[in-house]
């Protein structure tokens, strides 16, 4: 089936895809066993009704407003693929099976979410390109610490990220290592990457969630306060900040790294550290990346 515009009030149901060209507005249920595309960036789907898709959702550069989009089965993949900005649509419940974002609009952010919408991706959330607005949602990748969902992402800012809201995963028990993509929150600003990786070294016994935001600033304040293992006097504290809070983890040991764009100036990358407001707690790591994309470790 291809082509489909108009109106229609009663049930229609596809056992292939549908091709949307021209803009839709319904108000009885729409099924079909196979995917979807929405084609065109000027077109408007607009229901009163369920949609449900049995496979792949292409959105590619339009309004969609769907009183309830059920996308939540196993093959039910969502994919945001468009150069103008998109806004994101809450699926039935807020839960995505599968959502991919490759949105390469030039202007940052490339999605947003619509205001109250917290977002679950129970499966897998691919962030191939493009920023996302969270206007200030919470986006949770996973369901339970048995089912923790994942996230692709390429680990730099072309992969994109998220801001103006809350990430929460769900982590299993076992190891994280170093900068893996298991405990990565692809957060920032509206202008800079600021990824922040958690890393468990010795094992989790009990799994749980950990939920991150940061707060921007462009102002510093002056401190002082001793670093270790060598007594490193901390005198100048950048005023932004990674916020972390966890449920119900038990056990590990952990090491933090974050990174970030858009600090201002930085002598040397060796100078900088991970700290609490007005103490520290851990050991300082060893740190890489340059002066304009510096990564500061911690364990």
């Amino acid at each position: 089936m291809s082509g489909l515009a108009g109106f229609f009030t009663t049930a229609i149901t596809s056992t292939g895809n549908v091709i949307f060209m021209n803009g839709l507005t319904h108000s009885g249920a729409f099924f079909t066993a196979g995917g979807a595309t929405f084609n065109t960036a000027s077109q408007l789907v607009d229901g009163t009704s369920a949609m449900s898709f049995g496979n792949t959702v292409t959105v590619t550069g339009i309004t969609v407003t769907i009183t309830t989009l059920n996308a939540t089965a196993a093959g039910n993949t969502v994919i945001y693929n468009s150069s103008v900005a998109q806004t994101l649509f809450r699926p039935s419940a807020g839960t995505y099976a599968d959502l991919t974002i490759n949105n390469t609009f030039g202007t940052s952010p490339q999605v947003t979410l619509p205001v109250a919408s917290n977002i679950i991706v129970s499966n897998n959330l691919t962030m191939t390109a493009g920023d996302i607005n969270l206007n200030p949602n919470t986006l949770t990748i996973g369901t339970a610490p048995g089912s923790p969902g994942s996230l692709t992402h390429g680990g730099t800012l072309a992969s994109g990220w998220m801001y103006g809201g809350s990430i929460t995963r769900y982590f299993n028990t076992g190891t994280i290592a170093n900068r893996s993509v298991t405990g990565l929150f692809p957060i920032g600003t509206a202008s800079d990457f600021r990824p922040f990786y958690i890393a468990a070294l010795a094992a989790i016994t009990t799994g749980g969630t950990a939920t991150l935001s940061y707060t921007n600033a462009i102002t510093t304040s002056v401190v002082s306060f001793v670093d270790t293992p060598i007594a490193t006097l901390v005198v100048l504290r950048h005023d932004a900040f990674w916020t972390v809070a966890t449920a119900g983890i038990i056990g590990g040991t952990y090491n933090l790294s974050v990174e970030g764009t858009g600090f201002g100036t930085v002598g040397n990358v060796i100078d900088l550290r991970i700290t609490r407001v007005a103490s520290t707690i851990g050991t300082d790591g060893a740190h890489a990346g340059t002066t304009a994309n510096p990564q500061v470790n911690r364990t």
